[in-house]
């Protein structure tokens, strides 16, 4: 079964925790983009995962980084106010800003479930 877009997302920041702990620095940014892609269609989830970049940039001394999501973070509401949110964007600061990206076939198959289930909702 596919699991929802929230479902994924909290599985994706539940891992990175995990690495957090055990300071696998690769694995946290691997989790992370995960998370930020997911999290595009929602403010607070979106939100919520630049605040998880930006202490993984401090605890991690990584001054543009820090910089980089500071800037993301005063981002996110107009972006997602004007629509200007780039699909499969991994948010961290090596990636331009509004840098659209492919998005992976798993994280794909969620998004687009999550898609089908609300416009049935509409109806």
């Amino acid at each position: 079964m596919i699991p929802t877009v929230l479902e994924a997302y909290e599985r994706e920041v539940a891992a990175y925790r995990i690495s957090a702990q055990s300071m696998n620095e690769e694995a946290c940014r691997e989790h992370l983009s995960r998370a930020h892609i997911l999290s595009q269609h929602s403010v607070a989830l979106h939100l919520k995962t630049h605040f998880l970049m930006l202490g993984f940039g401090a605890r991690t001394f990584d001054l543009k980084e820090v910089l980089g999501q500071v800037i993301r973070i005063t981002a996110t509401v107009p972006g997602h106010l004007f629509g200007k949110v780039p699909v499969g964007n991994i948010g961290w600061s090596s990636v331009e800003l509004t840098q659209e990206m492919s998005v992976p076939p798993d994280l794909n198959e969620i998004l687009e479930k999550d898609l089908k289930d609300c416009s049935r909702l509409r109806r």
